[in-house]
């Protein structure tokens, strides 16, 4: 019978029956059919690379994960879904993140916070990848690189540049922060109120007195 001679009722039917099909074939998958972990070169890498490995199936759920922190097992990882592997801020953004990947066969990167069993958080780069079968998307595959460390340091330097700002500003003098090419890249408020704003200007445009600018000149000459 062809489908136009079909009632509404038998093309709802077989729709159904369709979606079943294709729900009971694109059952999660086993980790053993992404990576041959049976190769002892291959899990030795899998297991001892120093970023977490990470699959994900279409419903957003690990399927895989080739090492956890001591406090944990993968075991009690597999299965869950992806928001809930991060702290709840970042949850629509690491789903949004991997379906991305699902809706256009394209890698991406994000970085969010996860919290570990013992209650540290950490924060990881995540760069996600597709898994196709037949020019479809069935799984995507996410490197996740602690960068901790990098945060706090950024954070350490983010707080000393802000203190060091600070102080600068409370001179009664005048300040001034020269750059490699000649321009000024900072000043202060007292420097500011004298010269008027300095910044991505030269020595030249910022002083008019020639006997003063002949001094600041060499002043800069000595410093560099």
């Amino acid at each position: 019978m062809n489908d136009q001679d079909k009632t509404k009722d038998q093309l709802i039917s077989e729709l159904a029956e369709l979606r079943e099909r294709l729900a009971v074939q694109r059952e999660p998958v086993a980790a053993d059919a992404y990576f041959s972990l049976t190769n002892p070169q291959w899990r030795s890498l899998v297991v001892n690379t120093p970023v977490f490995i990470l699959i994900f199936d279409q419903d957003y759920r690990l399927q895989f994960i080739n090492r956890t922190s001591p406090s944990t097992t993968p075991s009690e990882l597999i299965g869950k879904h992806c928001s809930d592997l991060v702290l709840p801020e970042y949850a629509d953004t690491v789903q949004t993140f991997i379906k991305s990947v699902f809706d256009t066969g394209e890698p991406t990167s994000c970085e969010a916070q996860a919290c570990c069993e013992d209650g540290q958080v950490q924060w990881h780069i995540n760069h996600a990848g597709p898994i196709f079968d037949n020019d479809e998307v069935i799984a995507v595959s996410v490197v996740a690189e602690d960068i901790t460390l990098k945060k706090q340091a950024e954070r350490e330097r983010d707080r000393s540049c802000a203190i060091l700002n600070a102080a600068i500003e409370c001179l009664p003098f005048d300040f001034f922060a020269l750059g490699p090419d000649g321009r000024y890249i900072l000043q202060n408020a007292a420097a500011k109120s004298d010269y008027g704003d300095s910044i991505g200007k030269t020595p030249e445009q910022v002083c008019p007195n020639e006997q003063d600018l002949a001094l600041w000149l060499d002043n800069n000459r000595r410093a560099f």
